[in-house]
């Protein structure tokens, strides 16, 4: 339970926070946070749900117009908007990939 209360606590409660405000990026760096803030879309807050389900990654990570879940089989468009967040899953909704374009 102490792992899963931190990964939430740490992802669900401080990332927006940190997401909103640019001036965190050097506190966000020297913390560790720096792989998770690094993309546009902000995509690397989802890396520690990879291989879990897309069910216990907290709604505030992926709200918006500019989140697209795939699944298998799943048509999507080519076009490349880099504040949007792919998030890839296998046919059990398990996430497997997350990215922007």
């Amino acid at each position: 339970m102490g792992k899963t209360w931190i990964r939430l606590g740490l992802i669900g409660g401080v990332m927006p926070l940190l997401l909103a405000n640019s001036a965190c990026d050097e506190a966000s760096r020297s913390i560790g946070l720096a792989p998770i803030i690094d993309t546009t879309c902000g995509s690397g807050a989802l890396d520690p749900y990879i291989g879990d389900s897309v069910w216990l990654v907290p709604s505030a990570l992926v709200m918006g117009d500019q989140v697209r879940v795939i699944r298998p089989g799943d048509a999507v468009t080519m076009d490349y908007n880099e504040s949007r967040m792919n998030i890839s899953l296998d046919d059990d909704d398990e996430i497997v990939e997350v990215t922007c374009g």
